[in-house]
């Protein structure tokens, strides 16, 4: 056990090494992340960055139209403005003969060509106004040379436009202000449209934008959620391997982990320590469950696998034997011969019974001093007696010389049986009893012979 516990402390000195070591490493896990994360940050704040300034673009360019617009609005105003003087000043003209009055009509004329000129301007940029202000500059010019003109031409040589042409030059010129009417009210719904556009353009990007941030976030969150799983559930599954461990489970392996870091290193170097704590338990464990003397199985073993055996032989109602068996005389022979040759002498009949019982189904064991146990499963009695006789025999065959023998000139044994079906109204102990009466049995008729007793 001191040894197992020497190699937990090695592991919780190499856990806190890996600590010491984290900030050194390149692939550590923390720089990993603070790199992935950082990464994304830069990513995302990159996108917003390009967004708004898309956005801003955006702005910029329908305030430029929208100025465009409202000049070309401003022009037409302007253009309609000049006709007014005009037919202001015409009017005033005809009825006063005023020269004052040929101020303001002159002056709306050049106006009028004036915003002629900016208004031909726009037919390229807005060809889909090409149609409504060339028909208002048509209309206008048309007030000014057939009625505009002629009739303060007319007036000037004293003469009175006539009531008929007076009344057709008023509706040319309503003709002109309805036409302006129809292209001012084009352009505005234009602006409107134009206004409308931009805010539902506005509105969805906005709204594109705002379900890609959060896409974005819940991508980054279920990556770094991965991520964190796949660290996470490898320590949770690392922390119940080492309380197996600690119970002298060292059949769970630790879980896979492929990546290159702080983690992955432990995880290698518990699998190193497991694998090292595995091989000593085992050895103890051998050791523990071994006679130093002779090699095979001991008392303690014995009676393990005896409780084990014993149950579920019961559960399958299979029958189970013993075998006991001791030296005979053998208190003689270490007078005689020594304790060296005693000892030679176990060990010689502890290989010849590991040569005859060496089936699974058979546990040979050292039970104590100069007497043996086998323990046999599942097997009938005649064959397990069968096999006694057998083992009798072998042992005297080796021939191994005992002159103070009350039986023979060699080493003899005396064998006692026992077998059972295992069940609820029996015991370990009265089953051992009962081989052991067997064995005594055997003694007192002789020596080196077999008895049996059977349930």
């Amino acid at each position: 056990m001191n040894e197992i516990r020497a190699t937990l402390f090695k592991i919780i000195d190499l856990g806190e090494d890996m600590i010491k070591k984290f900030e050194s490493r390149k692939n550590s896990i923390g720089r990993k992340y603070l790199l992935r994360t950082g990464f994304s940050a830069i990513i995302f704040i990159v996108y917003m960055l390009i967004n708004f300034i898309y956005i801003v673009g955006v702005i910029n360019e329908h305030k430029k139209i929208q100025k465009e617009l409202d000049k070309l609005d401003e022009h037409l105003s302007d253009l309609y403005i000049s006709v007014i003087n005009q037919e202001t000043g015409q009017r005033g003209f005809i009825l006063t003969n005023n020269h004052d009055f040929l101020q303001p009509y002159h002056e709306g004329k050049v106006v009028f060509r004036g915003q002629e000129k900016q208004l031909n301007h726009y037919l390229d940029i807005y060809p889909q106004f090409s149609e409504h202000i060339q028909d208002t500059i048509k209309k206008g010019e048309y007030w000014t040379n057939n009625y505009g003109e002629p009739q303060i031409q007319m007036s000037k040589l004293g003469e009175k436009p006539s009531e008929d042409s007076l009344k057709k030059g008023k509706i040319a010129f309503d003709t002109f202000r309805e036409s302006y009417q129809i292209t001012h009210q084009f352009v505005e719904k234009k602006k409107i449209n134009l206004e409308n556009a931009f805010y539902n353009k506005l509105i969805l990007m906005f709204s594109l934008t705002s379900l890609f941030s959060v896409l974005v976030l819940l991508f980054i969150w279920y990556r770094m959620f991965i991520e964190f799983r796949s660290i996470i559930t490898p320590i949770i599954l690392l922390s119940h391997c080492v309380k197996d461990y600690t119970q002298n489970i060292f059949s769970t392996k630790p879980p896979l982990y492929k990546a290159k870091d702080e983690l992955g290193d432990l995880i290698s170097n518990i699998e190193t320590m497991r694998l090292e704590l595995e091989m000593n338990m085992d050895y103890m464990e051998k050791k523990a469950y071994t006679d130093g003397l002779t090699g095979v199985f001991n008392r303690r073993y014995f009676d393990k696998i005896l409780h084990n055996e014993w149950e579920r032989q019961r559960r399958l109602a299979n029958k189970i034997s013993i075998i006991l068996f001791d030296i005979d005389y053998f208190k003689k022979f270490n007078d005689k011969y020594g304790h060296v040759a005693g000892d030679d002498c176990l060990k010689k009949v502890a290989e010849k019974m590991q040569e005859l019982f060496h089936h699974s189904s058979d546990v040979p064991v050292r039970y104590g001093g100069e007497e043996f146990a086998i323990l046999l499963l599942e097997q009938e009695e005649e064959k397990v007696l069968y096999k006694a006789e057998q083992l009798r025999k072998e042992i005297e065959y080796l021939n191994i010389p005992h002159e103070d023998s009350n039986v023979s000139n060699w080493i003899t044994i005396s064998v006692g049986i026992a077998t059972v079906i295992p069940n609820e109204h029996l015991e370990i102990k009265s089953f051992i009893n009962r081989a052991d009466k067997a064995l005594y049995k055997s003694k007192l008729s002789g020596r080196n012979q077999v008895n049996s007793s059977t349930y």
